[in-house]
């Protein structure tokens, strides 16, 4: 069988430059520890990764810190043995601090036809410090036992952030149902990262006619408008990101963070799990709002066999490339975990189990692990390694598609939510850019200075 071979990972950045080195042999130790090959699709899921006046400002305040992420991918392959290739970066998205890359190797680069955005922001006042960015992707393929031919597979992938601090669980469910009901796709021009218009029953405009996507003919209004979200038919799904799903409803007394051990070395299922971290899990937000429907619906995860991902002291994080093992970490066990914080999974990978399909037309997950702890972050990164049958979903009839949207409505204004609130980070980042760097504040000085000396000029000539 056809099968597209994929990894996702995601990290919080902690607002900083990442370590190219050791991130990149972190991730060769999980990718290609085993049979030393690469997956044809790399996505990475971004949270928090520029400091916080330039995420908001965006554009090329937000390239250098995206392209150090290219130099990672570009070492994770040079230290690959006995093969040559390359991934591509395909594109990306970034919605304020939040953003997906997409590497593929060129030979699976090639049969990618269509590609489509999305992104919203859901933070305090519709801004972006907490927001939500995806890619979905058209891969055509010929199944040689197919008379038909070419055959096309869609796959879509959310990275997201949401609001922190342990008691915040019901703000967090409420973002998820932002992002079902917001997060909708346009189809993009590669070559200049542009949005290509397009008429669609969500737009502004309600008066255009629109024909829904992967489709020939016509279809109710319903399902057009569902095609459009992360809920689409005949789709794959998976979301990633720094999901703020603690493993309690409040934080921790200042002593608690000493009775925690380490974490295990990679890979951790060659390791049980201590039992104060079993009891941890137990109680794990993300787990418990899932079974009561309240966030995340119809969404699956692989088994959690890793430690907590969050939140790590600077003395870890200082010790990370000292660590004799991937651990990432050599300080004594008081100095690991951050005081008032108990440690939780806040970094987690989760996918949709496509309804009423055999299991050869699911994702085969292979692994899903925690790296190291990172040298420039309280997190570390999450990575799930799967398999993708290059089997389109079928048999999905439109009462299946209607139960993936039950009690969300996508927002026809979606697209004025959309460029509001990019407008409003553009107003907030310029504010944040003079009061909080040297740049911005010497360039406001010098506006300033400018003017000043500019009207003097003009007085005295006057």
């Amino acid at each position: 069988m056809l099968q597209l071979n994929c990894c996702i990972v995601t990290f919080n950045c902690q607002r900083r430059l990442v370590d190219e080195d050791f991130l990149s042999e972190t991730l060769h130790g999980a990718i290609a520890h085993d049979n030393d090959t690469l997956p044809d699709l790399l996505v990475l899921s971004l949270q928090e990764i520029t400091p916080l006046p330039h995420s908001f400002l965006g554009g090329p305040f937000i390239s250098q810190y995206s392209d150090a992420f290219d130099h990672v991918v570009d070492k994770l392959v040079s230290k690959v043995n006995g093969i040559t290739i390359r991934y591509d970066r395909i594109t990306s998205v970034f919605a304020n601090s939040t953003g997906i890359i997409l590497y593929a190797q060129p030979d699976i680069a090639r049969n990618i036809s269509k590609v489509e955005h999305a992104e919203v922001r859901h933070g305090d006042y519709n801004l972006g410090n907490k927001s939500s960015a995806a890619i979905r992707l058209n891969y055509r393929h010929v199944d040689a036992g197919n008379n038909a031919g070419e055959e096309t597979t869609v796959v879509a992938f959310v990275a997201s952030h949401l609001q922190a601090s342990a008691d915040k669980y019901k703000e967090r469910n409420g973002m998820w149902r932002t992002i079902v009901e917001n997060l909708v796709f346009e189809s993009i021009d590669l070559k200049t990262g542009r949005y290509i218009s397009s008429s669609s029953p969500l737009s502004d405009s309600h008066e255009e006619a629109a024909t829904p996507l992967l489709s020939s003919t016509r279809h109710d209004d319903t399902q057009s408008r569902n095609n459009q979200g992360i809920y689409a038919r005949h789709s794959h799904l998976f979301v990633a990101g720094d999901l703020n799903y603690r493993a309690t409803d409040s934080e921790s007394p200042s002593e608690d963070h000493k009775n925690f051990p380490p974490p295990r070395p990679f890979p951790s299922s060659s390791h049980p799990m201590p039992d104060v971290f079993s009891s941890l899990l137990h109680h794990d937000q993300l787990s418990r709002e899932r079974t009561a429907k309240n966030t995340l619906h119809h969404l699956t995860e692989a088994a959690i066999r890793f430690d907590p991902t969050y939140k790590f002291s600077e003395p870890a994080q200082r010790n990370a490339k000292t660590a004799p093992s991937s651990l990432g970490g050599e300080s004594h066990e008081e100095d690991v975990w951050v005081e008032q914080r108990t440690p939780s999974w806040c970094d987690r990978i989760l996918y949709l189990d496509p309804k009423n399909q055999s299991q050869e037309c699911k994702p085969t997950i292979e692994l899903y692990d925690a790296l190291a702890v990172q040298p420039t972050s309280d997190h570390r990164p999450v990575l799930m390694k799967f398999s993708l049958p290059l089997t389109p979903l079928t048999n999905i009839s439109k009462d299946d598609e209607v139960d993936l949207m039950r009690g969300f409505t996508l927002n026809p204004n979606w697209k004025r939510k959309r460029d509001t609130s990019r407008l409003a980070d553009l107003v907030a980042g310029v504010g944040m850019y003079t009061v909080m760097t040297w740049e911005g504040a010497t360039l406001a000085i010098g506006t300033v200075a400018a003017g000043w000396g500019g009207w003097y000029l003009i007085k005295s000539i006057l």
